[in-house]
């Protein structure tokens, strides 16, 4: 690998910690948790956890972990911004009209018979 090269991804992973951060801002605040309350909850210190969410410092899977299930917020959103297609169904059925949720329900059904005809 060349020195040029590392340098490179260097910056993509500055600029990923930096995405990340302010994802986890913006759910952080929603949940109106103070940096403090969720340095404690992550068994951190309140200056590190400043640094994650100023994308000086980046996540552990583990760390990311907890915070999906203290923010209740899809791992695959916190890394990547994008939703993942669980969480895309999700959004449709509580979005849809009673008739397109009837549907979808029954469309279930009939997946789960196949599922446990195997």
């Amino acid at each position: 690998m060349t020195k040029g090269k590392r340098g490179k991804e260097g910056k993509e992973d500055k600029e990923l910690n930096v995405q990340v951060g302010k994802r986890l801002l913006d759910y952080r605040t929603g949940f109106k948790y103070t940096q403090k309350e969720m340095a404690d909850l992550l068994d951190i210190t309140y200056n590190y956890y400043g640094l994650i969410e100023r994308g000086k410092r980046g996540l552990s899977i583990y760390k990311i972990i907890s915070i999906s299930e203290i923010l209740e917020i899809d791992p695959t959103y916190l890394l990547t911004g994008e939703k993942a297609s669980q969480y895309q169904l999700n959004d449709f059925i509580e979005n849809a009209s009673v008739e397109k949720r009837e549907c979808v329900d029954r469309i279930l059904e009939y997946v789960k018979k196949l599922v446990e005809m195997e």
